[in-house]
This record gives C-alpha cells, structure tokens and sequence, in this order.
C-alpha cells in the first residue's frame, strides 16, 4: 500500500511531503523505510517534492529516516533536491538540506553540464538563492562545472545582471 502510485507515478510519501505532512511521512516510512527512495514519473523522490515546496519540517522528517535521500538524484537532470530547492528559489529548503548535510552545497548534478545548485540558482534567475548559496559557502562562486564555467561564467553568458552583479561580490 505504501508504494501504491497514482496518476504521477506518486506514492503516498510523496503526497504527504509534497503537503508538509510530517506525521504522514513519519508514519509511512514505519511502515516501509524503503518506500523513501521510491521516484515519481519525473525520476524525483518524495525529498525532492519536499525541496521543491519549501517544506523544511518534511525534509528535517525525510532526512531523519534516511539521511542517504540527501544524494539520491533525480532521473531527468540527475540532481540532488537541493538542485531543485535552488531552481525554486526555496530558501528554506536551501537551509535546512544544507544545515543537514553541507557536503550537498558542492555536490554536482551527473549529467553532461555537472552544475551545482548555484548554477542552477543563476539559470533560473533565483538571486535569493544565490545569496542563501554563497552565504553558507563563500567558495561556491569558484566551483566550476564540467565545461570549466563559474555560476558567474555562466551569468554573464546568459545576461543575468542581477546574478552577476551578486556573484561578483562573492569573486572579488
């Protein structure tokens, strides 16, 4: 029953954390811990629907059970959920996955482009997250992706001027 899918290829954890349902979660993953790794048609886990909601209390749940979730990634770009907390500019997402496991700020998504979640801030236009990003880890701004581009490198090309202009003060 806890792996039953809908519609979405979603089970029901992916639901409760979608919604922010800690008790649900708590609950579902007594029932059967392995259903934590169960994707969506989407190739996401239920920690990604958390990230990409804001839902910090679901994720602190999710990463409580089973803190490997936190490098699971997803099917389509192949990245972690704090990629996706940083394509939706969700800061609190940002905070809590990073609070729990800081190694993620330089993890790398393992398709062909290898961005970390800030390239994926600067791609999307999420200064917010930009600046939760290079907060926690000032040398984030020098990481480079597999092509040899910086989040700025990047900025420039794509003229993000709001981007840039944030990721030069963290270059300087």
């Amino acid at each position: 029953m806890a792996k039953e899918k809908g519609s979405r290829r979603r089970t029901a954890l992916h639901i409760a954390a979608g919604n922010d349902h800690t008790e649900a979660i708590q609950t579902l993953l007594e029932i059967d811990s392995s259903v934590a790794k169960e994707k969506d048609r989407y190739g996401q886990t239920a920690l990604h629907i958390a990230a990409a909601n804001d839902h910090a209390k679901a994720i602190q749940k999710l990463l409580e059970i089973d803190r490997s979730l936190a490098k699971e990634k997803d099917l389509g770009d192949c990245e972690t959920a704090l990629h996706t907390a940083a394509r939706w500019g969700c800061t609190k997402a940002i905070r809590k996955l990073l609070e729990i496991d800081p190694s993620l700020a330089k993890e790398k998504s393992s398709d062909a482009a290898g961005w970390t979640a800030l390239h994926k801030a600067v791609e999307r236009d999420q200064t917010d997250a930009i600046y939760k990003l290079l907060n926690f880890d000032p040398s984030l701004a020098r990481e480079k992706d597999r092509s040899g581009y910086t989040a700025l490198d990047f900025a420039e090309a794509i003229d993000h001027i709001a981007c840039k202009e944030l990721l030069e003060r963290y270059t300087a």
